[in-house]
């Protein structure tokens, strides 16, 4: 790796303060790349500032987690998706067909189902799989050099409910995604013990009124921090 890159550690990797611009440079999703080719476009490429100094998302840094698990585990990191549903993109005032993404990246591009993280949900309530300390270092907001914090933890946004940046006192563990002809959204509301999953085939798909609705109907007392976000009970799919 680049000397660069050396005070890099794997916290700010899962935390986006690496430095580490958001793509790799080669980075093609119609092309079948390899991990390590990718992260090798990015060797001279100056980071944009020293690690941990502050958040920047960065796709990248998701390819270097993934090589360190191949690295030390000695396999590859995914396995081989056979299957998907198709994506749909809105053009032109017409539905379209998405363009395929030949591409799996570490940081994204999974494809699961709804039950499956449902059960990954269940298990993060629990403390077979992550201890209490794991989770608590998981959730808890990254701290940048300059001793502020930033509201993402190891691949989890911290914000409260509902999404949009207010202040509600309802915490809030999520993270979406978008891939050309999807967009995904998991929800969880530990306060509530409530988890909402949303996976849309398109990849401008409201996940974020479309959870909030969700959630409304199941925690009635989260109706007026929601509606002060949208102010339309329609969009929440209320009467």
């Amino acid at each position: 790796m680049p000397p660069s890159w050396r005070d890099i550690s794997l916290r700010h990797l899962l935390t986006h303060t690496s430095g580490l611009r958001r793509e790799a440079p080669a980075a093609d999703l119609s092309q079948a790349q390899s991990d390590i080719d990718l992260i090798r476009s990015a060797y001279g490429v100056p980071l944009q500032w020293t690690p941990g100094d502050k958040y920047d998302y960065s796709n990248l840094g998701y390819y270097v987690l993934a090589e360190v698990i191949t690295r030390v585990g000695g396999m590859p990191w995914h396995e081989f998706i056979a299957k998907r549903a198709s994506g749909y993109l809105w053009r032109d005032g017409a539905w379209s067909a998405a363009p395929a993404v030949v591409a799996l990246r570490p940081s994204g591009a999974f494809v699961s189902t709804a039950t499956d993280l449902a059960r990954w949900a269940v298990a993060l309530e629990g403390d077979r799989v992550l201890s209490k300390a794991s989770k608590a270092e998981m959730w808890k907001p990254v701290g940048l050099n300059g001793g502020e914090t930033f509201p993402y933890g190891f691949g989890w946004e911290l914000d409260d409910f509902p999404p949009g940046g207010h202040v509600t006192g309802v915490p809030m563990i999520r993270h979406e995604g978008t891939i050309p002809g999807f967009r995904p959204g998991f929800t969880r509301l530990p306060k509530q013990r409530l988890t909402v999953i949303v996976l849309t085939n398109l990849d401008r798909g409201p996940v974020d009124a479309l959870i909030a609705g969700i959630a409304v109907r199941y925690a009635p007392e989260l109706i007026p921090d929601a509606l002060r976000q949208w102010k339309d009970k329609a969009t929440l799919g209320l009467k």
